[in-house]
């Protein structure tokens, strides 16, 4: 069906210490080597978490047709483990970052999300030069666009989408900048975004939502989450 649609596959994989253990034993593969088998990296593979890879496991992952998302809080979350992210970028792999969503990982903040890649990579490997702000915010912008087929997203240059996030500077936190990256991914917060612009149109400026009415999206979300705990 994939073939035929010509959609790309979103799956997770290696999340779990037992899904690669049960995987292995019924049937004789890792969990990525069963999906390159079955055709998945053909056609085009997002594969969330790998955080249980083998050597191999990485070679089979370096196709421009493959990404891995890595999805830090929630694996730290799920006690799930850290996913060698350093050794699949130096072995040429592209990756990507998620959230895994705010059930498994109690938020869907980037920021975070960011800066738990760069650490958890710094304390994995003991090497504190093992990854890069550039490193990490190429893995929130360009290779997540990537990801999903949008070529035209990512970066600042001419002809690509005006797809933009502007960041406040100014707070005791970001001081000094003496380097932007390393501030956005190490310092800011959710906080700190005074204006989101998405294919031109403003969504959000001075930092509140231009779109729809945050006080009552957050109402309507309370209400729901109490019928679902108690139906009755």
């Amino acid at each position: 069906m994939s073939e035929r649609m010509r959609l790309q596959v979103t799956i997770h994989l290696s999340e779990t210490e037992d899904e690669t253990r049960r995987c292995l034993l019924e049937t004789g593969k890792t969990p990525v080597g069963l999906a390159v088998d079955c055709g998945l990296s053909a056609v085009g593979m997002v594969a969330a978490h790998c955080v249980h890879l083998t050597d191999e496991d990485i070679a089979l992952l370096k196709t421009e047709t493959c990404t891995a998302v890595h999805c830090p809080a929630s694996n730290l979350h799920l006690s799930c483990g850290v996913a060698p992210v350093t050794n699949m970028v130096r072995a040429g792999c592209r990756v990507a970052l998620g959230t895994d969503g705010a059930a498994s990982a109690a938020t869907l903040d980037m920021f975070e999300t960011m800066r738990l890649t760069a650490m958890l990579q710094k304390g994995l490997t003991r090497d504190p030069g093992c990854i890069t702000a550039y490193d990490v915010l190429r893995m929130a912008t360009v290779w997540g666009a990537q990801a999903i087929g949008l070529q035209d997203c990512g970066r600042l240059v001419p002809g690509a989408k005006a797809d933009i996030v502007a960041v406040r500077a100014s707070g005791p936190h970001m001081t000094p900048l003496n380097d932007p990256v390393a501030c956005l991914v190490y310092c800011a917060r959710p906080s700190d975004v005074d204006l989101v612009m998405i294919d031109g149109k403003m969504v959000l400026e001075r930092g509140r939502l231009t779109i729809i009415d945050e006080n009552e999206v957050v109402k309507e979300a309370a209400a729901r989450a109490r019928r679902l705990m108690h139906p009755s």
